[in-house]
């Protein structure tokens, strides 16, 4: 990749360019040293240069407040307002409250409408290598668990339920 390029990371899906997490995305880059410092300069001159057309695109409250522990799983796992292949775009994503009740009854109805009785994700990093949900109607994992060598290697942990 070229030293002067824009973005690092760019999130195209089938149905349009999420241009949410792209800024999202390269903010995370620089801040967390992943990009060069050539590269981190030109990513912040570009959203700098772009300010109020990304102000504009991007809710702030995506970044704020930040949330810890259990709280943004109950604000992110299920929402219906977001349509399939889209990540999260909402518009507000995380700032609206979902009830553990109502993800239940979603991950219910979806499992029986699918003739499901698990439905698994991995998306995410699960410091344990894996976190049940919903009522065990939602197994949670990660395919890369010592991802940036940031938690064990958790790849020979097995939910009980697959035991």
């Amino acid at each position: 990749m070229p030293l002067r390029g824009g973005y690092l990371i760019g999130n195209v899906s089938p149905a349009r360019m999420d241009f949410q997490w792209s800024l999202l995305g390269n903010c995370i880059t620089t801040l967390s040293c992943l990009a060069t410092g050539a590269q981190a300069t030109v990513i912040l001159d570009l959203v700098e240069e772009h300010w109020e057309d990304l102000v504009g695109e991007l809710p702030l409250k995506i970044v704020y407040p930040a949330l810890e522990g259990r709280d943004w799983r109950t604000l992110t796992g299920v929402d219906p307002k977001n349509t399939r292949w889209s990540y999260h775009s909402g518009g507000s994503w995380p700032g609206e409250n979902h009830e553990h009740k109502a993800q239940n009854d979603i991950s219910e109805q979806f499992n029986h409408t699918n003739n499901l009785k698990l439905i698994a994700r991995a998306h995410q990093l699960v410091m344990e290598g894996y976190n049940w949900g919903h009522e065990q109607k939602v197994v949670t994992i990660f395919s890369a668990p010592n991802y940036c060598y940031r938690c064990p290697d958790v790849t020979r942990r097995t939910p009980d339920y697959f035991l």
